[in-house]
């Protein structure tokens, strides 16, 4: 199926046929168009999507500069009686998730570390007073969600677990370091091209807050599945040793996600409820019942060999 829609730039107006990508929950498109020289990516969706989609073009103008190389290039944002949409330019290449499921341990291990230099380029950026001030009132309401998910939200039968972890920590739940969040570190929202380049599709979702709130997404979303790509992002994140207040920071997320998150998504049907309390559980026994900082997955001795084949194969 194909779309056709009207750029608006500055100069002019261009007619263009793109390909539907990728399509979010919330109804938001992602479009993409190859030609002979350039190519583009579309985001566009109804008006009542307008503050997502501005809120991706400014995304997009972060990915940018915090590393050209492997960031789309904004052109355009265009707002139409019934649709708006943001405009890129560049190689999205194709989903990492497809990646992932077709290439051994060390290619994903491999492609994680490329993930996190690029995300931590991304969260180096400078916050203003402003969204400084924004970071830290995000990471005040870590107690509002979780009576959010006590008061309102499906229960799952593990839970204590996850809320004896958190309450013992009861004060202790400041930033370990505020950043722009990029919001959706998962694997199906973020590309890979023929180069092995990793890149970012502009967040619609993206704010200030901690950096442990997108580590603790990718321990939701892809630890389960592919925990050798997710111990690559830490390594290509943080490039040596890991803080020790990193980790405590990075489980208590997890924690939190296990309850709020993935209650959030089990609200919706009986069988995402199903699906979300087994996905809780997998998170709470990769900390040990949140008794241990580190996830297991980290600590394998399968991951060490992985390093070590990746090493070996210059990936």
């Amino acid at each position: 199926m194909r779309f056709t829609i009207v750029l608006i730039r500055a100069r002019d107006a261009m007619l263009f046929n793109f390909q539907k990508f990728l399509t979010l929950p919330s109804g938001l498109e992602f479009l993409v168009m190859h030609t002979g020289s350039n190519d583009f990516l579309c985001i566009q969706g109804t008006t009542a999507l307008k503050d997502r989609i501005k809120r991706a073009y400014v995304c997009g103008q972060r990915l940018k500069q915090a590393d050209p190389e492997n960031a789309l290039t904004p052109l355009s944002y265009g707002e139409e009686p019934r649709q708006v949409n943001a405009v890129f330019e560049g190689s999205c290449g194709g989903l990492l998730q497809r990646f992932l499921k077709m290439v051994p341990p060390p290619m994903q291990y491999a492609q994680g570390k490329r993930v996190g230099r690029v995300l931590k380029a991304f969260h180096d950026q400078t916050l203003n007073a402003h969204q400084l001030k924004r970071a830290d009132l995000r990471q005040e309401k870590f107690l509002e969600r979780l009576a959010s998910y006590i008061s309102s939200m499906p229960r799952f039968v593990h839970e204590q677990d996850a809320i004896d972890a958190i309450s013992r920590r009861f004060g202790s739940y400041g930033c370990f370091r505020p950043t722009m969040r990029y919001g959706q570190l998962r694997a199906d929202r973020i590309c890979v091209r023929q180069d092995f380049s990793a890149v970012l599709l502009p967040s619609c979702v993206c704010g200030p807050g901690d950096i442990c709130e997108d580590f603790a997404l990718l321990e939701t979303m892809n630890a389960g599945s592919f925990p050798c790509y997710c111990a690559g992002v830490l390594d290509g994140y943080f490039v040596g040793e890991i803080p020790a207040a990193f980790w405590i920071s990075f489980a208590l997320q997890s924690a939190l996600y296990s309850l709020w998150r993935c209650g959030k998504t089990a609200a919706i049907s009986k069988r995402a409820f199903t699906l979300m309390q087994a996905e809780s559980q997998r998170i709470a026994d990769d900390f040990n019942g949140f008794k241990d900082p580190i996830p297991k997955w980290y600590l394998s001795k399968t991951l060490n060999k992985v390093k070590a084949e990746a090493l070996k194969a210059g990936l």
